[in-house]
């Protein structure tokens, strides 16, 4: 008997090609692993790992063929929020004894945020003055923002902002403003730093910063003889009691001033008040100007002029109001405290934003009374962006005042573009529980008559 060979076809191992790509959708990212194959080969399994740690639900669906090849899919959802979170998500797929893995992740962006420092100065202490920095759109979240006097950091302690967050060209951007106030009587002349911290690249960290050199006030000698300074009326004598002053505050360096007076736009002498003269220093002069609501929202073209017995011709400084293009509504929001309860004290902040022109009045009521001097609170300089304006008003309060929950903080905003019987925007907070924050942002219109003079 003739014994025969028997011979056993090997099956070979076709190669695979696995595919892995993000589908996006309204608040999901769908991935979706696909791997084409041999008609001969053997699909073993699917797997899905997030960070590593293996996940369960997931849909697969059946074999299908394509053309002389076989597919199949395998889809995991991921909500948005997962996904924004830059975890890796991994399929496995194995084929014919073979693991074929593919990786996936939301692509970091990394960039610098452009820096815009400002200082205000305290109008009850002449050795005391805020400092704001606003950093605007950075990527990722990671940051650390530091303050420095003459490139040494500051001590005194910085708040900021809650993060916000925007989408700008399908990159998740971050802005967010810090805030220092210090003292001393050594401010002025100095030179202050807003120094950023944060990434250009996985690895590499960077920095931005940008600087001023603190002046209490701005003055242009406008001759060798005499100094002339403008004072613009206060906002919340123009929004509040709808009139104000303009003042000229006149230094003579040399004597005689022989006199002062107000013109208008057309050359015409204006009838003011009476001249202020320092007794203390016979060197001083402040001459007011009393102007209305309505003068100041329709434009002003003011000068101010000064006879000088060593001047032939009049000395003139000029303040001007230009209404601009029409007027735009701010938007205003109450921000939650942050970690209010592991400080001793509390900062309310009120976000103005998006506003036009860039007058606009932010003051603080506690439960509908203005706060008094057992709260502290300061408001930035109006800040551009965009061709508008944005301010942070801040009010400070002790932990214990904080938690009373029987009082609601209001922050009210006056602004030109209010008009008719809207004279104002509140935004009102108030602490409820330990844990839980009441935060009221509705749009609240309240006649002027109505509000605490």
């Amino acid at each position: 008997m003739h014994q025969g060979t028997t011979y056993t076809k090997m099956a070979s191992k076709e190669p695979a090609k696995v595919t892995l790509v993000s589908v996006p959708s309204e608040d999901t990212q769908a991935l979706v692993c696909m791997i084409e194959y041999g008609r001969a080969g053997t699909l073993d399994s699917f797997k899905w790992k997030k960070n590593g740690a293996e996940l369960d639900d997931y849909i697969q669906s059946s074999f299908q063929r394509i053309g002389d090849s076989r597919s199949a899919v395998s889809v995991l959802k991921v909500k948005n929020t997962e996904w924004d979170s830059k975890a890796v998500y991994t399929c496995e797929v194995t084929y014919q004894g073979q693991t074929y893995t593919k990786k996936v992740s939301k692509d970091v962006t990394y960039r610098l945020p452009t820096l815009k420092v400002f200082a205000s100065a305290s109008p009850d202490d002449v050795n005391e003055a805020s400092f704001s920095c606003y950093a605007k759109e950075f990527s990722p979240k990671d940051y650390k923002i530091k303050w420095l006097k003459n490139d040494v950091e500051i001590s005194d302690k910085s708040h900021e902002t809650p993060i916000e967050e925007n989408q700008v060209g399908g990159d998740k951007l971050y802005s967010i403003a810090s805030f220092v106030t210090v003292k001393g009587s050594d401010l002025v002349n100095n030179k202050f730093t807003c120094d950023f911290e944060g990434k250009i690249d996985k690895n590499v960290p960077a920095s931005v910063n940008a600087s001023l050199i603190y002046q209490q006030s701005v003055s242009e000698p406008c001759s060798e003889v005499v100094d002339i300074q403008i004072t613009a009326p206060s906002m919340e004598d123009m929004f509040v009691h709808r009139k104000g002053s303009v003042i000229c505050q006149v230094r003579a360096l040399k004597p005689s001033v022989e006199r002062i007076y107000w013109e208008n736009h057309n050359g015409k002498e204006m009838a003011s008040n009476r001249i202020n003269k320092d007794n203390e220093n016979g060197k001083l002069y402040r001459l007011s100007l009393d102007i209305t609501y309505e003068e100041w929202t329709q434009g002003v073209d003011l000068k101010c002029i000064v006879e000088h017995s060593e001047s032939i011709d009049p000395i003139k400084k000029s303040y001007t109001r230009i209404p601009g293009r029409p007027t735009q509504r701010p938007s205003v929001f109450m921000l939650r405290p942050v970690e209010q309860t592991r400080k001793e004290m509390v900062t309310l902040t009120c976000y103005v934003k998006d506003f036009f022109p860039q007058e606009a009045y932010v003051s603080w009521l506690v439960d509908d009374e203005e706060a008094d001097s057992t709260y502290k609170f300061s408001t930035t300089d109006p800040i551009k962006d965009n061709g508008s304006y944005f301010v942070y008003s801040h009010l400070s309060l002790t932990l214990e005042q904080w938690k009373n929950s029987d009082v609601v903080y209001s922050c009210v905003v006056y602004h030109e573009s209010l008009v008719n019987a809207t004279k104002v925007i509140v935004r009102s907070i108030g602490y409820r529980t330990f844990e839980n924050t009441n935060l009221v942002n509705l749009n609240i219109d309240i006649p002027e008559t109505k509000l605490p003079q």
